[in-house]
């Protein structure tokens, strides 16, 4: 590449134009990447009885895994909602599971 101003100014024009293409890209993409995450919450406990809540409690659920890689939706324990938009249930446990949730008696 010569010292002349106007390569200089073309080359970097080029790389913006490159990168911006690249961005723009990599954010058409991805939305189609997106995982199902399951629905927003599932607090619909007010059927549970007190001995239920307790057993939750004391298996430690969470709605939301702090360890991707041991959520509900990767336990054995864990059976699925017909529809990803509702929560699904838990064979340890009696009440609505949030599929990205977690507790003490994970099994993968």
């Amino acid at each position: 590449m010569s010292n002349d101003p106007s390569s200089r100014h073309q080359a970097s024009r080029r790389a913006f134009l490159s990168g911006g293409l690249k961005a723009l890209a990599v954010l058409t993409v991805l939305p189609a990447c997106k995982r199902d995450n399951g629905p927003a919450t599932c607090p619909d406990t007010g059927s549970l009885s007190n001995e239920d809540i307790e057993a939750r409690k004391g298996l430690a659920y969470v709605e939301i895994a702090t360890d991707s890689w041991r959520n509900c939706s990767m336990c054995r324990q864990y059976v699925r909602a017909p529809s990803s938009d509702q929560c699904g249930t838990c064979r340890l446990m009696k009440g609505p599971i949030h599929p990205r949730g977690t507790c003490k008696a994970w099994a993968g």
